[in-house]
Protein backbone atom coordinates (compact mmCIF):
# COMPACT_ATOMS: atom_id res chain seq x y z
CA UNK A 1 0.00 0.00 0.00
CA UNK A 2 1.29 3.44 -0.37
CA UNK A 3 1.20 6.47 1.33
CA UNK A 4 -0.76 9.66 0.15
CA UNK A 5 1.33 12.10 -1.69
CA UNK A 6 -1.50 14.52 -2.49
CA UNK A 7 -3.82 16.27 -0.53
CA UNK A 8 -6.67 17.96 -1.97
CA UNK A 9 -7.58 21.62 -1.06
CA UNK A 10 -11.49 21.23 -2.04
CA UNK A 11 -13.98 19.18 -1.03
CA UNK A 12 -17.26 18.48 -2.95
CA UNK A 13 -19.87 21.24 -1.96
CA UNK A 14 -22.97 19.80 -3.32
CA UNK A 15 -24.74 18.53 -6.13
CA UNK A 16 -26.21 19.81 -9.40
CA UNK A 17 -30.07 21.76 -8.28
CA UNK A 18 -29.44 21.24 -4.94
CA UNK A 19 -29.81 23.89 -2.37
CA UNK A 20 -26.38 25.29 -0.82
CA UNK A 21 -28.10 28.23 1.07
CA UNK A 22 -30.61 28.07 3.30
CA UNK A 23 -33.17 31.21 2.34
CA UNK A 24 -36.32 32.04 0.66
CA UNK A 25 -36.58 29.90 -2.84
CA UNK A 26 -39.48 30.22 -5.70
CA UNK A 27 -40.07 26.66 -7.32
CA UNK A 28 -43.03 25.93 -9.51
CA UNK A 29 -44.14 22.26 -11.17
CA UNK A 30 -43.90 22.09 -14.79
CA UNK A 31 -43.86 19.13 -17.36
CA UNK A 32 -41.51 18.75 -19.09
CA UNK A 33 -41.72 18.52 -22.92
CA UNK A 34 -38.41 18.94 -24.29
CA UNK A 35 -38.18 16.96 -27.67
CA UNK A 36 -35.20 15.43 -28.37
CA UNK A 37 -33.11 17.47 -25.93
CA UNK A 38 -31.82 16.43 -22.46
CA UNK A 39 -33.13 17.21 -18.73
CA UNK A 40 -30.59 17.53 -17.27
CA UNK A 41 -31.29 18.78 -13.04
CA UNK A 42 -29.18 21.60 -11.96
CA UNK A 43 -27.88 22.05 -15.45
CA UNK A 44 -30.80 23.05 -17.75
CA UNK A 45 -33.04 26.37 -17.76
CA UNK A 46 -36.34 26.33 -19.48
CA UNK A 47 -39.09 28.00 -21.16
CA UNK A 48 -42.62 27.74 -20.89
CA UNK A 49 -44.25 25.37 -24.21
CA UNK A 50 -45.61 28.51 -26.33
CA UNK A 51 -49.29 28.44 -25.70
CA UNK A 52 -49.56 25.60 -22.91
CA UNK A 53 -49.84 26.33 -19.00
CA UNK A 54 -47.64 24.20 -16.94
CA UNK A 55 -45.42 22.72 -19.55
CA UNK A 56 -42.03 23.61 -20.61
CA UNK A 57 -39.21 23.01 -22.79
CA UNK A 58 -35.22 23.16 -22.43
CA UNK A 59 -33.87 26.62 -23.93
CA UNK A 60 -35.80 28.21 -26.17
CA UNK A 61 -36.16 32.59 -26.29
CA UNK A 62 -38.11 34.09 -23.41
CA UNK A 63 -40.55 36.55 -24.73
CA UNK A 64 -44.44 37.35 -25.05
CA UNK A 65 -46.32 33.79 -24.56
CA UNK A 66 -43.04 31.86 -24.08
CA UNK A 67 -41.41 33.18 -20.38
CA UNK A 68 -38.40 31.83 -18.39
CA UNK A 69 -39.64 29.69 -16.36
CA UNK A 70 -36.86 28.43 -14.42
CA UNK A 71 -33.61 25.76 -13.52
CA UNK A 72 -34.48 21.97 -13.03
CA UNK A 73 -33.77 21.46 -9.28
CA UNK A 74 -34.12 19.52 -6.33
CA UNK A 75 -32.88 16.06 -8.02
CA UNK A 76 -33.61 13.84 -4.86
CA UNK A 77 -37.49 13.77 -5.43
CA UNK A 78 -37.32 11.96 -8.67
CA UNK A 79 -38.06 8.18 -9.39
CA UNK A 80 -35.87 7.33 -12.39
CA UNK A 81 -35.95 4.17 -14.58
CA UNK A 82 -32.11 4.23 -14.82
CA UNK A 83 -30.47 4.51 -18.14
CA UNK A 84 -29.77 2.40 -21.05
CA UNK A 85 -27.34 0.48 -18.74
CA UNK A 86 -29.25 -0.84 -16.01
CA UNK A 87 -32.95 -0.01 -14.21
CA UNK A 88 -30.57 0.68 -10.86
CA UNK A 89 -27.88 3.14 -12.82
CA UNK A 90 -28.08 6.50 -11.55
CA UNK A 91 -29.22 9.59 -13.82
CA UNK A 92 -29.36 13.17 -13.77
CA UNK A 93 -31.58 13.19 -17.14
CA UNK A 94 -35.36 13.31 -16.96
CA UNK A 95 -37.48 11.65 -19.38
CA UNK A 96 -39.88 14.36 -20.92
CA UNK A 97 -43.55 14.26 -19.72
CA UNK A 98 -42.00 14.68 -15.74
CA UNK A 99 -43.54 16.61 -13.72
CA UNK A 100 -40.94 18.99 -12.20
CA UNK A 101 -39.72 21.64 -9.96
CA UNK A 102 -38.51 24.98 -11.75
CA UNK A 103 -37.01 27.18 -9.64
CA UNK A 104 -37.03 31.15 -10.40
CA UNK A 105 -35.65 32.37 -6.92
CA UNK A 106 -33.10 30.95 -4.59
CA UNK A 107 -30.26 32.58 -2.17
CA UNK A 108 -27.88 29.92 -3.28
CA UNK A 109 -28.18 26.89 -5.90
CA UNK A 110 -25.43 24.64 -7.01
CA UNK A 111 -25.47 24.44 -10.91
CA UNK A 112 -23.46 22.57 -13.99
CA UNK A 113 -21.84 25.55 -15.93
CA UNK A 114 -21.21 24.24 -19.19
CA UNK A 115 -19.95 26.70 -21.63
CA UNK A 116 -16.69 28.46 -20.05
CA UNK A 117 -15.16 29.63 -17.10
CA UNK A 118 -17.01 31.64 -14.31
CA UNK A 119 -15.52 33.92 -11.95
CA UNK A 120 -18.10 35.38 -8.46
CA UNK A 121 -20.30 37.99 -10.03
CA UNK A 122 -20.58 37.12 -13.91
CA UNK A 123 -24.10 36.85 -15.17
CA UNK A 124 -25.64 33.67 -15.61
CA UNK A 125 -26.96 32.75 -19.04
CA UNK A 126 -28.74 29.80 -20.94
CA UNK A 127 -28.10 28.59 -24.65
CA UNK A 128 -31.75 29.14 -26.44
CA UNK A 129 -31.75 25.36 -28.58
CA UNK A 130 -30.23 22.93 -25.54
CA UNK A 131 -30.95 25.16 -22.31
CA UNK A 132 -27.58 24.65 -20.67
CA UNK A 133 -26.61 27.02 -18.37
CA UNK A 134 -23.28 29.04 -18.82
CA UNK A 135 -22.02 32.61 -17.74
CA UNK A 136 -20.42 35.43 -19.18
CA UNK A 137 -18.54 37.90 -18.09
CA UNK A 138 -19.69 40.88 -15.83
CA UNK A 139 -20.08 43.97 -18.68
CA UNK A 140 -19.12 41.37 -21.40
CA UNK A 141 -21.76 40.40 -24.22
CA UNK A 142 -23.93 37.53 -23.81
CA UNK A 143 -22.78 34.70 -26.24
CA UNK A 144 -24.05 33.86 -29.10
CA UNK A 145 -27.26 31.62 -28.89
CA UNK A 146 -27.71 32.39 -25.47
CA UNK A 147 -29.47 34.72 -23.65
CA UNK A 148 -29.27 36.18 -19.59
CA UNK A 149 -31.21 35.26 -17.04
CA UNK A 150 -31.88 38.56 -15.36
CA UNK A 151 -30.77 38.73 -11.84
CA UNK A 152 -28.94 35.85 -12.04
CA UNK A 153 -25.14 35.93 -11.37
CA UNK A 154 -22.45 33.77 -10.10
CA UNK A 155 -22.27 33.77 -5.94
CA UNK A 156 -19.73 31.03 -5.33
CA UNK A 157 -16.99 29.55 -6.58
CA UNK A 158 -14.67 30.67 -9.59
CA UNK A 159 -15.10 28.15 -12.25
CA UNK A 160 -11.67 27.13 -14.71
CA UNK A 161 -13.80 25.44 -17.43
CA UNK A 162 -16.84 23.30 -17.04
CA UNK A 163 -17.78 22.99 -13.35
CA UNK A 164 -19.95 23.44 -10.37
CA UNK A 165 -20.71 26.94 -8.75
CA UNK A 166 -23.47 28.07 -6.95
CA UNK A 167 -25.69 31.02 -8.54
CA UNK A 168 -28.06 33.30 -7.32
CA UNK A 169 -31.53 33.51 -8.76
CA UNK A 170 -33.28 36.89 -8.18
CA UNK A 171 -36.22 35.99 -10.32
Amino acid sequence: MAFQTVVNNGLGFGIPGDSFLAGPHRSLSYTLESGAEPNIIGATAYTQVAGVDGEATAGGTPGAGTPFVGILTNPKVYATAGTTSGALAPTMTLPNGTLAELCTMHTGLVVQLSNNAAAIGDPVCFNTTTGALGSYTYGGSVPGGSVAIPGAFVKYYTVSGDGLAVIELNG
